[in-house]
């Protein structure tokens, strides 16, 4: 049996309801044609009829929200130079103007001379994940901030109760002192 690999075209045809069931998209950037291979769950995630097929960093550039773009840069720029693996993580802005938070998975193809050919990205929507995990450091913060009020309460309210407990349990003993000699 001969195993080859099939890439993103036989991906896309086998399985194309699994990008969106996952709220992922693939993309294949080739440097030896420059030219841009994409997925349609990667239309969905930018929400977009279709990408350019050449393929233009500035162009996705634009959706990134502006105190992302420099970090994914240096990481795109690292990706190109050392040809490392990395996931990443950034916020874009759709281009129906939703504000959305993306993780990305990132590797790159190399020839036999070790040369650039390719640069595979895969992009998930963890929006929801993202929302949900912020609204939870959210209450966890509230909640911080609750237990300090408590234990400040409590030790204002047993420092305030020691004084007449104090006073009550003088009293019990002189009453028993008293009695007690009667």
């Amino acid at each position: 049996m001969v195993i080859k690999n099939a890439g993103l075209d036989f991906f896309l045809n086998a399985f194309p309801h699994v990008e969106g069931k996952l709220g992922s998209g693939i993309f294949i950037h080739n440097f030896e044609t420059d030219t841009l291979q994409y997925s349609n769950g990667l239309c969905e995630i930018f929400e977009l009829k279709h990408f350019p097929k050449k393929a233009e960093t500035h162009f996705f550039l634009n959706f990134i929200v502006q105190q992302d773009r420099e970090p994914v840069k240096e990481q795109f720029l690292k990706l190109l130079k050392i040809g490392t693996p990395f996931d990443f993580d950034f916020s874009i802005i759709s281009s129906k103007g939703k504000l959305k938070r993306i993780s990305t998975t990132n590797f790159v193809s190399k020839n036999k001379d070790k040369k650039l050919i390719k640069h595979n990205c895969l992009m998930r929507d963890v929006t929801e994940n993202y929302d949900h995990k912020i609204a939870l450091e959210q209450k966890i913060k509230q909640l911080n901030i609750t237990n300090l009020h408590l234990q400040e309460f409590v030790y204002i309210a047993s420092h305030d109760l020691k004084e007449p407990l104090r006073k009550i349990s003088t009293f019990g003993e002189r009453l028993q002192t008293k009695i007690g000699n009667s």
